[in-house]
């Protein structure tokens, strides 16, 4: 049986070529080394344009409409591909979930969402602006506890930091994945922070000329 001509005719196939194309992105993710503790893997910054094109839209997604895909190549390159990753369970639930978003002005500029989904379950806290997020653009019909739970774990993987020169102090949540390709393993630690010799992925460096061709970066983290 020729599997090309059926999957262009049996729509029940689209679901194993969108599984195709989460496979040709994690073909590029980097491998984190700064936390020890954990495998951790991000995809270089600039990368998911090159892997979310109209094309690989249509083949992995046949079933969305022309305006969504739009959409999706002017804003929302990272968010398809997380919302993709997250709900490749249930893969009938793309089109009503990215629907959605565009409603309500969601796009790869919102995020990360820096509160988890169940943040405000257990305590009687005040609302924040991620707990308005999760509200406002994540239908209750479409998004199961499973799901929404896995879109906020499978975000970090796509926004690694970008260093810059502009910028000399910047705060990352727990779950941030930093770009380091190679760590000293020795750190100098006092007070409240430790601070590491590292590389940092070409990437995610837009810091300038290197020193004398010295490609290392040394990172002050505060420990609370």
């Amino acid at each position: 049986m020729d599997m090309e001509a059926t999957t262009q005719g049996d729509s029940n196939y689209w679901p194993d070529r969108a599984l195709l194309l989460l496979n040709d992105i994690a073909e590029k993710y980097a491998n984190s080394v700064f936390d020890n503790s954990t495998a951790q893997y991000f995809l270089p910054e600039g990368q998911i344009r090159e892997l979310i094109t109209e094309a690989s839209i249509r083949k992995a997604a046949p079933k969305l409409p022309d305006d969504i895909i739009k959409w999706i190549l002017k804003d929302s390159h990272k968010l398809f591909a997380i919302t993709l990753k997250s709900l490749q369970s249930n893969t009938t639930l793309l089109l009503p979930a990215l629907e959605r978003f565009r409603d309500v002005g969601f796009a790869d500029s919102c995020m990360p969402i820096t509160t988890g989904p169940l943040a405000n379950d257990e305590d009687d806290e005040t609302p924040t602006s991620d707990t308005d997020t999760w509200e406002r653009a994540f239908d209750s019909e479409v998004w199961g506890r499973q799901h929404l739970i896995s879109f906020y774990q499978d975000q970090w993987i796509f926004f690694a930091p970008v260093f810059k020169s502009s910028q000399d102090e910047y705060d990352f949540s727990a779950e941030h994945i930093l770009p380091v390709i190679w760590k000293h393993d020795v750190s100098h630690e006092g007070g409240f922070a430790a601070v590491h010799k590292v590389e940092m992925h070409e990437a995610h460096q837009k810091i300038g000329p290197k020193c004398g061709g010295e490609p290392y970066k040394m990172v002050s983290l505060a420990l609370f």
